[in-house]
């Protein structure tokens, strides 16, 4: 029976259809489409999570925003988004209108298929994603949380402290890289966590025992000019760090969607950006922010 990894994000109120609005206008040049119907959520005060009622429900809608009159009122929502190459769950909850809660839902089987093809970073750049239209102070994830509410002052201490198995840490954890100071660098060396990707303006921590769990397989960048990477990087982020030491910048041109890889100079000039598939390397445009470049490098996913 496959189980689920849950990651739950924790930011200041915002109403729970105007983010979700917010998340579908992010997702939907992606290639990420809703699978209807938009539940309604409530929290349940007994068992303490939120949950979808069994009625109230709204379908028949080309994008959420023509519809949100009709959700506007609704404590919380749940919809099913579809990609080319995988689809989640999300769940926004709000329990009052000091903090909001989303909650990632992606199967345990679509997780070791997206590390078997070397794609998880496409799933790490949609939770950035989310995290920044919902603001979050920070998020943690791991097999089967319960929804319940967790405020953005708790959520950074939850990924060492799962608070559903108070004795070990989360799977994975975000942090937003303008809180990752020394102390919390000294804190992710001294753990069981790895920071891997930074995506959308957060770091992505995973857990050894995770990442050994789902035997993450070597990817590799390749670069179409004037660039040679040793075979001896056997990974994603290894070519990253090797790309940055050699003086090179990764962004993302907004106007066509396309990711560049360009070599910084003092005499910016505008440069034409290019990449044979933007989803797959979504991750990069967050590692820099946008730049002008003399002299620009296409590169596209191996």
């Amino acid at each position: 029976m496959s189980q689920d990894l849950t990651t739950i994000l924790s930011g200041d109120f915002i109403n729970p259809a105007e983010l979700l609005v917010r998340i579908e206008q992010q997702l939907s040049p992606l290639a990420f489409r809703t699978i209807q119907p938009i539940y309604r959520v409530e929290f349940d005060d007994e068992r303490e999570v939120f949950d979808e009622t069994d009625s109230d429900d709204v379908s028949g809608f080309e994008m959420i925003d023509g519809i949100k009159k009709q959700i506007d009122h609704w404590q919380g929502n749940a919809i099913t988004f579809q990609g080319d190459d995988f689809s989640f769950y999300l769940l926004i909850g709000a329990t009052n209108s000091k903090f909001i809660n989303c909650y990632v839902d992606i199967t345990e089987r679509t997780l070791r298929k997206l590390f078997d093809q070397d794609k998880i970073a496409q799933y790490y750049a949609i939770l950035g994603i989310i995290g920044t239209c919902c603001q979050a102070s920070g998020g943690y994830g791991a097999i089967e949380l319960p929804f319940s509410p967790i405020a953005p002052d708790q959520v950074i201490n939850a990924i060492w402290e799962n608070p559903d198995n108070p004795d070990g840490p989360a799977s994975i954890g975000l942090i937003p890289e303008q809180t990752l100071n020394q102390a919390a660098l000294d804190r992710v060396t001294k753990s069981p966590f790895t920071l891997t990707d930074r995506m959308a303006g957060f770091w992505i921590l995973a857990e050894k025992e995770y990442l050994s769990f789902f035997k993450k397989r070597s990817s590799r960048l390749a670069i179409e000019q004037n660039v040679r990477l040793s075979d001896s990087l056997e990974n994603y982020n290894a070519a990253l760090i090797a790309l940055q030491q050699r003086g090179y910048n990764v962004w993302l041109n907004p106007r066509h969607n396309e990711l560049a890889l360009g070599e910084w100079c003092a005499n910016k000039k505008n440069a034409e950006l290019k990449a044979s598939d933007p989803l797959k390397l979504l991750g990069l445009m967050a590692l820099w922010e946008q730049r002008e470049s003399e002299k620009v490098i296409s590169i596209h996913a191996d």
